[in-house]
């Protein structure tokens, strides 16, 4: 039940999007986002191979990428043989579902009581970003739009958000990322209490299963379980070719999986994108907001009481918290991810507390430091409840509009996509649609200009050339030269968007297909060209640089 209560809270924006009173629109049953449709994309591709092209990009791309969790949904998918937006709401939900049980057994491992347990649930609420708990004193001014949330684009499935107490229009993957650490953890916490080979061998399936579906979270739980092994070792509990052979039946499944990616990225276009999914700024003050000042407090004593921890399973805990966070701050790495830290960090916490500190502070003290956690708790409380409330008021007024929240899709556009699809050889076609349009053609599937901002490649260029395109401010030669170049076969051109018109005349461009808004041209006999070379002309930045 708690996994099904969490999904419902963190989707009230979903749920709220079937009270919507607009016969212009429909519920998507997702957020409407960059990554839900790429989500989308790759179900619907994946249904009938193992391979797949990039379709967020405006050129002919290898087959090359390999999604293991699409894939899988992709087939149960071809048996139940519904859209793909509800597959992936049923896999999502189920996930909770087990999120919730998987939870509950991680505290029952490390907590030490029920008590105990209780404790550790409301130190993770409390672990939000900064400006969250910014949010009473801006709402006591008054400030106006109720939009306006401090630390809402972190919580609302950003870079803070864990797709469960943080996991307002979280992904599945993410989701998936903060479940799986605290499964992995689990296991290795019941290995370090019974020395069962069964828990040992369960932990690295299952690492090699979380790798392969989510090739994030490896970074950080690897280490801290190798570390927390070898670290008995050293005690002298048990030999260390022993560790040695524990580490290398841990670490072998996650490496096999891993290297499936590592393989791929040898393709061009995909080695454009792995280094474009990097962290690459040395240092940014964004980052400590996103982590929270719980959150830092927590790792600050963390790392000036390491050696208090009393138990293998509270070191193991401790070295996972100080490695993950230490990840998260590596320039050049792979995109960090949060999953399940704030978890194990609230057990950290509630361990330091109680060994540590509770019996070293005075009375007064004591009374002093509770009234301070509860008030944080309850400007974290606030912050949960609001966040929510901003959710469903969204799901109840977004229309087709990228907010990160809505959860519609406007009946026309589903219109045309559904005409589209039916045409020949659409998939190795390209369209030109203005934002957001062109993000969710990709879920026909075809290729379309400008549709996401990690794989489209050139995002940055490819966008304002299509804003400036259907602003009708490229000018009539660089809108032919656009046309030409990437071999746009299809435009779509909103009714607000006139000043294009003249530009899709000049092409020769057929009406093909309309709706009271939209209307979709053909540009016969164009095809799109191979995937050429890309310059990285700055740290994030690759262009399609004219030939000398």
């Amino acid at each position: 039940m708690l996994g099904l209560l969490l999904w419902g809270l963190n989707h009230l924006f979903l749920i709220a999007a079937f009270f919507k009173q607009d016969p212009r629109y429909e519920p998507l049953l997702a957020a409407r986002g960059q990554d839900t449709a790429q989500y989308f994309a790759w179900i619907k591709a994946l249904t009938t191979t193992w391979s797949i092209p990039n379709y967020f990009a405006p050129w002919h791309t290898e087959a090359a990428q390999h999604v293991p969790l699409m894939w899988l949904i992709g087939q149960v998918n071809r048996v139940v043989q519904v859209s793909e937006a509800a597959i992936y709401l049923a896999a999502h939900i189920l996930l909770y579902a087990a999120g919730g049980i998987v939870y509950l057994l991680f505290l029952r491992v490390f907590a030490r009581s029920r008590r105990e347990a209780v404790y550790c649930t409301l130190v993770a609420l409390c672990i939000l970003p900064t400006r969250a708990y910014l949010l009473l004193p801006v709402l006591a001014r008054g400030r106006p739009g109720w939009r306006w949330s401090a630390g809402f684009d972190s919580f609302a499935g950003g870079a803070s958000g864990d797709g469960f107490f943080q996991g307002v229009s979280s992904s599945l993957t993410v989701t998936l990322g903060t479940v799986g650490v605290l499964l992995a953890l689990l296991l290795i916490g019941r290995y370090l209490d019974s020395g069962s080979p069964r828990d040992l061998w369960g932990a690295a399936v299952w690492n090699g299963l979380l790798t392969l579906f989510h090739p994030f979270e490896f970074v950080t739980l690897l280490p801290a379980s190798a570390l927390t092994l070898l670290w008995v070792s050293a005690s002298g509990k048990k030999p260390i070719g022993k560790a040695i052979g524990e580490c290398m039946i841990l670490g072998i499944p996650s490496t096999a999986a891993a290297l499936l990616y590592v393989s791929g990225a040898a393709v061009p276009w995909l080695k454009v994108a792995t280094d474009l999914n990097r962290f690459e700024q040395p240092f940014h003050l964004d980052r400590l907001l996103i982590l929270g000042l719980p959150l830092l407090a927590i790792v600050g004593v963390t790392l000036f009481t390491a050696q208090a921890a009393r138990s293998w399973k509270d070191r193991l805990l401790t070295l996972y918290v100080l490695i993950a966070v230490a990840v998260f701050f590596v320039p050049f790495a792979p995109w960090p991810r949060l999953g399940g830290l704030y978890y194990v960090a609230a057990i950290v916490a509630v361990h330091r507390w109680q060994d540590l500190l509770a019996g070293r502070l005075t009375p007064g003290l004591r009374k002093l430091a509770g009234a301070a956690a509860y008030g944080v708790l309850a400007l974290a409380l606030i912050a949960h409840v609001y966040f929510r409330y901003a959710s469903f008021r969204i799901g109840l007024e977004a229309n087709e509009t990228p907010d990160v929240v809505g959860a519609v899709a406007s009946v026309e556009e589903r219109a045309v996509h559904a005409w589209l699809a039916r045409q020949p050889h659409v998939d190795r076609q390209l369209v030109l649609a203005p934002h957001p349009y062109a993000t969710w053609f990709t879920t026909i599937p075809m290729h379309s200009f400008g549709s996401h901002f990690l794989f489209s490649l050139t995002y940055p260029t490819q966008r304002d050339q299509a804003d400036r395109f259907f602003a009708g401010t490229l000018g009539d030669e660089k809108a032919r030269q656009l046309l030409a170049r990437y071999g746009v076969h299809w435009i779509l051109l909103p009714a607000d968007s006139n000043a294009a018109k003249t530009y899709i005349e000049s092409a020769g461009a057929a009406l093909r297909f309309q709706t009271a808004s939209l209307a979709l041209y053909e540009v016969a006999g164009a095809e799109m060209k191979p995937f050429p070379k890309l310059t990285k002309t700055q740290p994030g930045v690759y262009e399609w640089l004219e030939a000398r």
